[in-house]
């Protein structure tokens, strides 16, 4: 159900935001100044004096609207004015229509001639039902138009031909100089093509059947290229050599055995062997071969371990040891080392740990002397006060101490110091009974107090229209502190909208008094409820 509002509403000249006008399709109330969306005619229609009327609108122009019209009986003319002062003539004898709006032309001149665009042309070939048809000018013969209307002889027909749509011939004259390279694809009609000399042909590829067969011996030049069935050389020394020193660059992939009788130098930075056994004779592997004066690298061997993380063993130079250990994220750290008999001359235990495993499990009657503190998940006491609970004596010494809890409504209350135990204190209006185990908190206010201090600060009142009066003054039965102290709500108390939330217009004139007013006199027997309210 809509809000209903009883009085004139003032915005003061402020937006009106995101407004929509009343769809219906049923005609309001005849009342002067009603504005609504007609959902019929889909069209905005307002009220005056004289009736109904239409708002007006077309796609790119401003409202206008029929000022008046003038008939020339010696031509025959129609002349039509609008409320923008533009003009459209028309002649009643069929020979011409034309419009002095600036909005696209609609109509051709059929007396003269007219330059139109594209889209005006097209416009005019829609208005007349010619579609893409080519229409030609008519200058000694007649031309059907849509419904067929003949031109006379003698009346010039603008000639539209040139809007190019997919219907349409081009004209030679508009069709520029193309390059044969333009021509892509569809094939030419025999007599679209001109004769032409051998000596036009620079470009381009012959088809095998406009080659004649050579003989071998008429290559004379170029190097037939391994495409054609070449090497695409013009020497040997490419190639590589069975016997003699040969520098052979490039990358080389060779898919059978490679046999090395002699030594074997790799000069490059890094060797990657892709085999899945490697057969060394030697009985030492010798890294940083090429260190040399202080050392400064570690130097092991690595395990890639596919998705898991990669291990290493190494000596670690820069802590003169053996060290195992596994990539995390990118960065080596220390690993488990198993050893079934470890002998050494000194053990160092550093970053060596027991695990849990190592470790009996014990039982607590095995703690016979000393208190587990509270940092290992003890008390850090041996004993408590009964009834009491714990409490953290000092963060800085992470202590616990006990708190006696022997008096009926006993609580905990934490506080700058520390919790403490306390029992509540009634304040205004509020009492506390403390018992064993047990805190009644009750009002000392009765229900009857409170409706009696709501009464002293509302009233609620009922407006009788007589078709009349316009304005009612309401007594409040009880005095504001302030002449804006009190809210008041007016509420439709009859007829369909019952219940209803209404607006009209709230003069305060005092402290104990408010005037309600209506911009139409309420209708006889109809009534309204006034409900007031003292703010505190």
């Amino acid at each position: 159900m809509a809000i209903q509002y009883l009085h004139d509403l003032n915005i003061n000249y402020n937006e009106l935001q995101n407004a929509k006008l009343h769809v219906t399709t049923s005609t309001p109330t005849a009342v002067k100044g009603v504005i609504y969306y007609d959902d019929n005619n889909n069209v905005i229609r307002y009220r005056d004096n004289a009736g109904w009327k239409t708002i007006e609108t077309t796609t790119g122009d401003s409202n206008t609207f029929l000022s008046g019209l003038a008939f020339n009986t010696s031509s025959g003319v129609l002349t039509a004015t609008l409320t923008d002062s533009s003009t459209v003539t028309v002649d009643l004898d069929g020979k011409y229509a034309e419009s002095s709006h600036n909005h696209d032309t609609r109509y051709a001149r059929f007396d003269s001639s007219q330059t139109l665009t594209n889209a005006q042309k097209t416009q005019i070939r829609s208005n007349i039902g010619a579609g893409t048809s080519s229409l030609t000018l008519g200058t000694t013969s007649t031309t059907a138009l849509a419904g067929n209307t003949s031109i006379p002889s003698g009346n010039a027909i603008i000639d539209w031909t040139q809007d190019y749509s997919s219907t349409d011939q081009i004209d030679a004259a508009n069709i520029p100089s193309l390059a044969a390279s333009i021509i892509t694809s569809g094939t030419f009609n025999a007599d679209r093509i001109p004769s032409l000399n051998a000596s036009k042909i620079t470009a381009g590829t012959l088809s095998a059947d406009r080659i004649p067969n050579l003989n071998a011996s008429k290559i004379t030049a170029g190097t037939l290229p391994v495409a054609r069935g070449g090497t695409g050389l013009t020497s040997l020394s490419t190639f590589v050599q069975t016997s003699g020193a040969q520098t052979v660059g490039g990358n080389k992939t060779f898919s059978n055995n490679v046999i090395v009788t002699g030594n074997l130098t790799v000069n490059g930075t890094t060797t990657t062997v892709n085999s899945n056994t490697v057969n060394i004779g030697d009985n030492i592997i010798v890294l940083n071969s090429d260190e040399s004066g202080t050392p400064s690298q570690s130097a092991g061997f690595e395990v890639e371990r596919g998705s898991e993380q990669n291990a290493r063993f190494i000596w670690d130079e820069g802590n003169d040891r053996f060290a195992t250990e596994l990539s995390v994220e990118g960065t080596f750290g220390p690993a488990n080392l198993l050893v079934s008999t470890l002998t050494a001359t000194t053990l160092s235990a550093t970053n060596y740990g027991l695990s849990a495993s190592d470790i009996p499990n014990l039982n607590t009657s095995k703690l016979t002397a000393g208190t587990l503190p509270v940092a290992r998940g003890g008390t850090g006491a041996t004993s408590f006060a009964d009834k009491s609970v714990i409490v953290s004596q000092d963060s800085s010494t992470d202590t616990l101490s006990a708190k006696a809890m022997t008096t009926n409504g006993s609580l905990l209350i934490g506080g700058t110091s520390g919790p403490e135990v306390a029992t509540l204190t009634a304040g205004s209006n509020v009492t506390i009974t403390n018992a064993n185990n047990s805190i009644t908190i009750a009002s000392s206010v009765s229900t009857s107090d409170i409706n009696t201090q709501i009464d002293a600060r509302s009233s609620a009142h009922t407006i009788t229209g007589d078709g009349n009066d316009v304005e009612f003054t309401i007594t409040y039965g009880f005095t504001a502190a302030a002449i804006n102290d009190v809210m008041i709500q007016v509420v439709d108390s009859s007829g369909d909208h019952d219940g209803d939330t209404v607006f009209a217009e709230v003069e305060r004139h005092s402290t104990t008094q408010c005037k309600i007013k209506f911009a139409t006199a309420p209708v006889n027997n109809k009534t309204y409820r006034v409900l007031c309210f003292k703010i505190a």
